[in-house]
Order: structure tokens, then C-alpha cells, then sequence
């Protein structure tokens, strides 16, 4: 997976990240901020399976220059409830609680920390 980094704040609205042209990078391409959580290993092997990261946000590359990108979030909204309020809902989902051994859970110190700072890393969707 290609990686970059946030490299400016621009406003509220864009940031610039260390992906353009020359490396890939496209209009309309999708990115997360995210911040590197715990290294998680596998029991068994000992091998390194990657991180639990924690998404600060999605955001879509709307500028792409040679050497860097503007990035900014690009929200959908439906205007079919407020047209026809009779078209059919979004569904909703809510998590239910999974019958595992409790002595076994494992207490893991994720990252939660939604800010978007300069050297954040951006994986590239």
C-alpha cells in the first residue's frame, strides 16, 4: 500500500500531502489520515501482521501538481428525504455483543485522536 504525509493545513477545508503526479497520484482518488496504532503479532509465528491504525478521516484528492496533491472531504448527501418523504429509509445497524470467553480479551491501547497534524500518515486507497 502506498503511504505519504500530511505536509501543510491549508484551511479547514484542505490539506497538501507529499503524493502527486510523479508518484501515481490522480483526481478523484480516495485517502486516509490515519494515526499508527499498536503493532499487532501472530501468536503462533511471531510474525508481524501490520497495525491497528486508527482512520482520523477519508478525504478525496481533488488537485493533483507533480510532487504533492490538495486533499479535502467530500460529503454525499441524500436529497431524495427531503423531496419524497416517503422513499424508503436508510437502514440502520448497531453492533450486538458476541459470545466470546472473557477471561481472554485482550486490552489493546488504540489511537483515537481525530486531529489532522503535519506528518500525519495518509494511506493512499
Amino acid at each position: 500500500m502506498k503511504t505519504a504525509k500530511v505536509i501543510k493545513i491549508l484551511d479547514k477545508y484542505s490539506i497538501l500531502i507529499n503524493y502527486g503526479r510523479t508518484k501515481g497520484a490522480t483526481i478523484g482518488e480516495n485517502v486516509q489520515v490515519v494515526e499508527i496504532g499498536p503493532e499487532i503479532t501472530d501468536p503462533d509465528s511471531g510474525k508481524s501482521l501490520g497495525t491497528l491504525d486508527h482512520i482520523k478521516d477519508v478525504l478525496q484528492i481533488q488537485e493533483v501538481f507533480d510532487e504533492f496533491s490538495i486533499c479535502k472531504k467530500k460529503a454525499e448527501v441524500n436529497f431524495a428525504s427531503f423531496v419524497d418523504p416517503f422513499k424508503q429509509a436508510e437502514k440502520i445497524y448497531s453492533e450486538q455483543a458476541l459470545l466470546v470467553n472473557k477471561e481472554q480479551i485482550t486490552k489493546i491501547q488504540r489511537p483515537q485522536n481525530n486531529i489532522i497534524n503535519l506528518g500525519d500518515t495518509v494511506k493512499i486507497l
